[in-house]
């Protein structure tokens, strides 16, 4: 009897540590797939991750084969590609508001940076 117990005892444990690891994400605003991200930190990049975005804002990174099902609005397919945090240029000097708004911020976002900080701007005409 004893041989028994401890037969189911090890069959039991062999079928919860062959759980699958992978994992069923609910509905997300938009999902990037396969994608490599860089860490600016320390410039090590994370290959093949999952980025799951939530009202604007990232609510899970996970390794692409752990994934097996998700739902969401919209599907970018980052293979081959790179996924960086916006960049900020901390010293940016602006000139007039007509060349700014369509020259120099369609830059800057084309570049990577979101957020700048203006050191001085002659953004009004006298």
């Amino acid at each position: 009897m004893k041989f028994f117990i401890t037969f189911i005892l090890v069959i039991c444990i062999s079928l919860v540590s062959c759980e699958s690891k992978n994992q069923s994400i609910g509905i997300n605003d938009t999902v990037i797939k396969d994608v490599n991200i860089i860490n600016v930190e320390n410039g090590e990049i994370l290959q093949n991750m999952t980025v799951f975005i939530n009202s604007k804002q990232i609510s899970l990174i996970e390794k692409f084969d752990k994934i097996r099902l998700y739902n969401s609005d919209k599907i970018i397919d980052g293979s081959g590609k790179y996924l960086i945090p916006g960049l900020w240029d901390m010293h940016t000097h602006l000139i007039n508001e007509p060349y700014t708004k369509e020259v120099f911020y369609p830059l800057f976002i084309a570049n990577g940076i979101t957020g700048i900080r203006v050191m001085a701007a002659d953004c009004f005409e006298p």
